[in-house]
């Protein structure tokens, strides 16, 4: 249980209170959360550094596959889930991804930069802005970085200390579809998949309980080039996944079968 609560007034002083024994405070419900691995000593509140604008920027990203020139959508970090629902300056499909969460009351609260930061396998987004293509603004001690989402979850561990200060979304005409499964509305997923199509490509990102996040760059690669049925893609997906309480492996990797098949029909207007 943190013992010290720090009000940050600047996005340069929150980072220069981040500490191995401090956790940056959002809107609060996963520190908050029963049994919640974040705990810390302090926290560092960062609502009052504002980090809650939308709007349109130019920018260069590093991506898995190198960095990228484009325009896009810039979400600050402090953006609550119901904001980014009630807003019409982002894409259909973020606004789908955020009513994953049932509960309004959570919505009001929780915010894009901690759900990302959080980085659980029954995230409500990040399979989502891992299909469309999104990057995350990093602030740290004297640095500032632009990473796309998937290669921020490879080296997160290589930031600790670093802020998420804006979420930037691809302006172009691209096409994202998300499916969750979950026990009810209320439960945390135990399978959630996103599928984008742009540009005659698929691109796909799934979140697994007790397996992990990721973009399913082997998917990708099958289905970009060839018909690939739901038994293959539920063979080739490169993930650990086990038996749980939340079903067996072989069932997991069923629903990524046809989820993904299913998935990419709908964002490719109904076609194979």
């Amino acid at each position: 249980m943190a013992e010290k609560l720090i009000i940050a007034q600047s996005i340069e002083e929150a980072v220069s209170l981040k500490d191995s024994s401090s956790l940056f405070l959002a809107g609060g419900t996963e520190i908050n959360r029963l049994n919640s691995p974040c705990q810390a000593e302090t926290l560092v509140s960062i609502g009052r550094i504002g980090m809650d604008s939308i709007e349109e920027t130019e920018a260069e990203i590093d991506c898995c596959k190198g960095p990228k020139k484009g325009r896009f959508i810039r979400v600050g970090a402090m953006c609550t889930f119901q904001e980014l629902v009630d807003s019409l300056s982002v894409p259909d499909y973020l606004r789908e991804a955020c009513l994953f969460m049932s509960s309004r009351t959570k919505r009001n609260m929780a915010t894009i930069g901690g759900n990302i930061a959080s980085a659980r396998d029954d995230s409500y987004l990040l399979s989502t802005l891992i299909a469309a293509g999104a990057a995350v603004e990093l602030e740290s001690k004297g640095k500032k970085h632009v990473y796309g989402v998937c290669r921020y979850l490879k080296e997160k561990k290589d930031y600790p200390d670093s802020l998420i200060t804006a979420v930037l979304l691809p302006k172009k005409e691209i096409s994202v579809c998300s499916k969750r499964y979950a026990n009810t509305a209320a439960s945390h997923a135990y399978v959630t998949v996103s599928v984008s199509y742009s540009d005659g490509k698929y691109r796909i990102g799934a979140a697994v309980k007790n397996a992990g996040v990721k973009r399913l760059i082997e998917i990708e690669d099958l289905v970009n080039v060839r018909f690939v049925s739901e038994e293959e893609i539920s063979k080739a997906v490169d993930l650990e996944i086990k038996d749980d309480m939340f079903g067996s492996e072989k069932y997991k990797r069923y629903l990524l079968g046809v989820t993904i098949f299913d998935l990419m029909k709908k964002a490719n207007g109904g076609k194979k």
